[in-house]
């Protein structure tokens, strides 16, 4: 990045494939430092090979999508691919994601033939930052191309995303991010994958993704699905089918989300350990947001996020002490600090990669007298929720957890209109948060699985993500055959993998005050030697990290281990605990040929006796004879049934 420039775009580029021909041209660049081959494996990720024949197929198409430098900076790239004589492409590089790009692309898309391109890369080379900031109470920007004019609209892809999804499942997604569980998102176009994937990690704010992000993934690199490392990763169907195909379905704990339906399509359980009242009131406050969407914008939505992380983490700035001449986090003071309420789902949080970063910011900052930064919440407008007296003047009872719901608490209205807690909406089987009783991939089941049908699942899925990571080391290890762009852009692609895994570097457990091994970091750095790529500590450096390559655990070994991901819990140890199962009711049965009479009442309400018809009739259409058949039905009898045992509570306030 250049030092010069302050605004959001950081380098531009015009490129054409000559007639017949693989091998790009550069008409226009803004750029010397960076060559333009640095972005062209994304480019046209809907194919498996790269040919001229295949490239002069594709459609005119606009689209963004995100290269992870070695740095771990997020460069987002919008691209404009079209046909005029050969195939062309506008790429504009920024270093933060806004969808007004997006929209110039589209009207350079109508007047192509017309706009000076070395005019328009100099007009967005000077933009600065505060022209791209909009307020819905603002004055509505306009940007002047000459050709064409955009206007500068709020951003919304954050609030339409959790429209789309609904607030259950955009949260229950959010959370498990916040775990670095793994995600892949399908899509049938390219077009859908990053805004959505985008407004996912918006919300994480100030928290920055660190591991493998890839919102577009091309076809030819879908070996990387196979990847047993915490990962956000976006494909189309066909790289989703083609990677089963090759591999088979990953089902060792990669949930995959679907874009059109807007929900997940893999069963992948892991424990809900955020189900109280201040979550509750979270979610609700969110329910509101998206019922009033017309008066919000995005950034209230991550305020909204914010609000709920400054109750969890709030407390975390008085864990730092200075030690000589350095400062130093205190996680096991944290952990046993925060309330009981969070204190789950905090034990889990401060074993990510995410979390370790973000105090390792923290105590460089203190070093330059910085002070830890807050989870400071921008607006100042006040996020009201829906109470129960909204709609009843007396309290109710909850269906979940059959405690009373107070006046003055949120509740949630199901499709039969009973009510619930807010935060006791969650599928009765996988314990997600759902607008459903069952989730739609828990409809078939009659009961909670249990621990050893998850054990057994997945230590099968455990052997065989040994042979999912050989495959992987195969194709990273594939020479490049000359003229092949193809592979010089997988060849590529590894290389950045590699030398990004290499500065995601892991602290010790005694370097971070913490008294059990951190068996993410273990895994991790396993996975990392699995790449074939021998990384070597700084001489005096407190960091470290294995080189000892990847191989599936033992179930001995999974006994012990902590729950830690990437791995989820429930495939190391069943952490989910479901509600005891009633017992079986004594039933019994006794089939009595009745007599022809006709349907009786016993005086016993446990016993209705149902005769059958007296006589059917049929006719015979060639003798036109009627005929009439005896039927003899069978009654069922049964007993008095016991009651079922009363539900246990499983509210937690």
């Amino acid at each position: 990045m250049s030092s010069k420039n302050t605004g959001p775009v950081l380098r531009c580029f015009y490129v054409q494939f000559p007639l017949n021909s693989v091998n790009i041209e550069t008409l226009v660049s803004t750029s010397d430092d960076i060559k333009v081959t640095e972005y062209l494996q994304f480019l046209y990720p809907e194919l498996d090979k790269i040919s001229y024949a295949a490239i002069e197929a594709i459609p005119s198409k606009t689209f963004s999508c995100v290269r992870t430098t070695i740095d771990h900076d997020y460069e987002h790239c919008f691209i404009l691919r079209f046909l005029e004589k050969t195939p062309k492409a506008i790429l504009v590089i920024t270093s933060e994601y806004n969808p007004f790009f997006q929209t110039v692309l589209d009207e350079v898309k109508k007047n192509v033939t017309s706009i000076n391109i070395k005019e328009l890369f100099g007009k967005l080379k000077n933009l600065q930052r505060t022209e791209l900031i909009c307020d819905k109470s603002a004055i509505l920007k306009i940007v002047d191309f000459r050709i064409f004019k955009v206007a500068v609209k709020p951003n919304d892809f954050v609030i339409n995303t959790l429209s789309s999804f609904g607030v259950n499942a955009f949260v229950d997604i959010v959370f498990k991010l916040l775990l670095e569980e793994r995600y892949i998102f399908l899509a049938s176009s390219i077009e859908q994958l990053n805004p959505i994937i985008q407004a996912f990690t918006f919300v994480l704010q100030p928290f920055v993704w660190q591991h493998i992000f890839v919102p577009i993934l091309p076809m030819f690199l879908n070996a990387y699905l196979s990847s047993i490392l915490p990962c956000i990763i976006g494909c189309t169907r066909g790289t989703y089918g083609a990677f089963v195909m090759e591999f088979g379905a990953d089902d060792a704990g990669m949930h995959v989300v679907d874009l059109e339906k807007r929900q997940e399509t893999s069963r992948c359980i892991s424990e809900n350990t955020l189900s109280n009242e201040e979550v509750g009131i979270f979610l609700s406050k969110l329910d509101f947001v998206v019922n009033n969407k017309e008066s919000f914008q995005d950034e209230d939505v991550i305020d909204v996020f914010r609000e709920m992380y400054q109750k969890i983490f709030g407390h975390l700035n008085k864990y730092f002490e200075k030690v000589g001449d350095a400062w130093r986090f205190h996680t096991q003071k944290f952990v046993e600090s925060t309330p009981s309420m969070f204190k789950g789902f905090v034990e889990k949080f401060t074993q990510s990669q995410m979390f370790c970063m973000f105090v390792e910011l923290q105590e460089n900052n203190l070093l330059v007298n910085k002070p830890v930064q807050q989870f400071v919440i921008n607006t100042t407008k006040q996020f009201q929720y829906d109470k129960l007296s909204k709609i009843s003047p007396v309290e109710r009872r909850c269906r979940s957890c059959l405690q009373e719901i107070k006046l003055d608490q949120p509740f949630f209205q199901s499709q039969d209109k009973s009510v619930l807690h807010r935060q006791c909406s969650k599928c009765i089987i996988c314990d997600k948060f759902s607008d459903l009783k069952k989730c739609p991939l828990c409809v078939g089941f009659k009961q909670p699985v249990t621990q050893e049908e998850i054990e057994n699942s997945y230590k099968k899925a455990l052997e065989r993500n040994a042979l999912l990571q050989k495959k992987l080391n195969e194709k990273l290890s594939e020479n490049v055959q000359e003229g092949d762009l193809t592979a010089e852009l997988q060849n590529n692609f590894g290389k950045t993998i590699k030398e990004r895994e290499k500065l995601l570097t892991l602290k010790t457990p005694q370097r971070r005050g913490e008294s059990k091994p951190n068996f993410l970091r273990q895994s991790i750095s396993r996975t990392l030697g699995s790449f074939g790529t021998k990384r070597k500590t700084p001489e005096g450096s407190p960091l470290v990290v294995s080189s000892t390559p990847i191989m599936p655990i033992s179930p001995s070994k999974r006994a012990t281990m902590s729950p830690m991901y990437p791995i989820p819990p429930p495939q190391d140890q069943m952490l989910f605990q479901p509600p005891p199962v009633p017992p079986k009711r004594p039933y019994k049965e006794q089939r009595v040929v009745t007599p022809d009479r006709q349907l009786s009442k016993s005086v016993d309400s446990n016993l209705i006796v149902f005769a059958p018809l007296r006589h059917v009739q049929t006719v015979d259409a060639k003798s036109e004879m009627t005929k009439s058949t005896n039927v003899k039905r069978y009654t069922t009898k049964q007993v008095n049934r016991p009651l079922p045992p009363v539900p246990q509570n499983r509210c937690k306030k």
